[in-house]
């Protein structure tokens, strides 16, 4: 079946207001509707990966969002909610494979460091200590303090604190 783009076009109006009012499953099913038709809709792929990150179905929004990243690979915010799935299912060598070249554009960008800080966490403190030592040789050292400092807050251990701290301190 031919979707026009009046059809199309309200289809995907009602999914965004039926997204913001959270009202998920009326959401879900208008842009699944689009996806049988146009399986590269971005907006589509995007927004129901979005909805099922908040669901906590990780496995099927990376689908959706690896798709969305791969028609629009400079959206950020499609490659920030792409990490929060690889992250949703402990997989951190790729979120932080995504997330390091986004910090290196976007070094003060406030949710990107809130997404770094909130991986770190996630992923123990070894991934902590790996996002800040790496802060340090990618970054500015006001940013790499940021991310120190967010890292730490969310870090349990003094080591890797201490191993931080002075990897930042010969840095600068």
């Amino acid at each position: 079946e031919f979707l026009s783009e009046e059809q199309l076009a309200e289809l995907l109006k009602t999914g965004l207001e039926a997204e913001a009012k959270e009202h998920y499953e009326v959401a879900i099913w208008h842009f699944q509707k689009i996806l049988e038709r146009l399986p590269n809709h971005f907006e589509a792929n995007y927004h129901l990966g979005e909805i099922l990150n908040r669901r906590e179905r990780f496995a099927d929004s990376e689908k959706l969002l690896q798709r969305a990243v791969k028609i629009m690979p400079e959206h950020l915010e499609a490659n920030m909610a792409l990490i929060r799935s690889l992250a949703g299912q402990n997989k951190f060598g790729n979120a932080f494979q995504i997330l390091q070249p986004l910090l290196k554009n976007s070094p003060s960008d406030g949710k990107m460091l809130s997404l770094a800080s909130d991986v770190a966490f996630r992923g123990g403190d070894y991934a902590a200590a790996e996002l800040s030592t790496e802060a340090v040789s990618l970054f500015n050292f006001k940013t790499a303090l940021a991310l120190f400092n967010s890292a730490i807050c969310f870090s349990n251990s003094l080591l890797v604190a201490s191993a931080v701290f002075i990897r930042l301190a010969t840095a600068s």
